[in-house]
């Protein structure tokens, strides 16, 4: 006949195991030093139960907040992988999600991995993103209008139609993104790397595109009334609208490739 494993105690267990303990400790105390008299065991209890009752609530009341904190964590840490999902359905109760929480705003999209997601439609709009990893991304009619997303990596990501409009892409790196008829009016692209991207039909009215990079870049029929140019490269594989005079001379010397 083989022997019957036997099962660890569980908690519950334990706690009423110590519990029991505790009450034959008072018992035996008080029977030790008063006999069998109970009529002193309130006066000898109150003060130490009251004390100990107190602290317990205590301690409750912090592992319930350190508790809700990490369960909290982890429902972040779940809605960003979500959000880099290739499943859009996903992704959109992801942002949704997120909104809720107020995680869009408060800095939790900083440097996430979201390369490769299909994000098509979403609402990101003053979303706090900085550095954030785009790569490949689907974000085709997304409004990340207002948006900060200084240093972020959009490269051939698509953002065509998206409203980029008062968005912050300083730094941001958009090498071959597409971005047919974006609305980045107003947008702040200080030093951005748009090498090889497609913005024909863009909208740039009065952005700021101060020292970025339009080399190969495609800017057919874009807009860019009131846009600052100050410092911006490009080579003859760049493409101006219509009777539009470059700001700058082209980098003539540079080869038409990624330095």
């Amino acid at each position: 006949m083989m022997a019957r494993t036997r099962q660890p105690w569980s908690t519950a267990r334990i706690g009423s195991a110590i519990l029991a303990s505790g009450l034959a400790v008072i018992v035996f105390g008080h029977v030790h030093q008063r006999g069998w008299h109970w009529t002193g065991l309130i006066d000898d209890l109150y003060a130490n139960v009251g004390s100990e009752l107190a602290g317990m609530a205590v301690v409750i009341l912090l592992v319930d907040r350190l508790a809700a904190r990490r369960e909290n964590d982890n429902l972040r840490r779940q809605l960003v992988r979500e959000l880099g999902s290739t499943d859009r359905g996903l992704t959109a109760r992801a942002v949704l999600e997120l909104e809720i929480k107020g995680w869009l705003y408060d800095g939790t999209l900083a440097g996430a991995q979201l390369s490769g997601a299909q994000l098509g439609g979403a609402r990101l709009e003053r979303a706090a993103m900085p550095a954030a990893v785009f790569a490949g991304a689907d974000l085709t009619h997304a409004n990340l209008s207002n948006a900060s997303a200084a240093g972020a990596n959009f490269a051939e990501a698509v953002l065509e139609r998206a409203n980029l409009e008062m968005a912050d892409l300083t730094r941001a790196s958009l090498i071959h993104a597409r971005l047919p008829q974006v609305d980045a009016a107003l947008a702040i692209l200080t030093d951005a790397n748009l090498y090889g991207a497609d913005l024909t039909d863009a909208d740039l009215t009065s952005a700021d595109l101060s020292g970025a990079d339009l080399r190969a870049a495609n800017l057919t029929r874009a807009r860019l009334t009131s846009s600052h140019l100050t410092a911006v490269r490009w080579n003859p594989a760049t493409r101006w609208p219509a009777d539009f005079t470059p700001p700058t001379p082209p980098d003539t010397d540079l080869p038409h490739h990624l330095p």
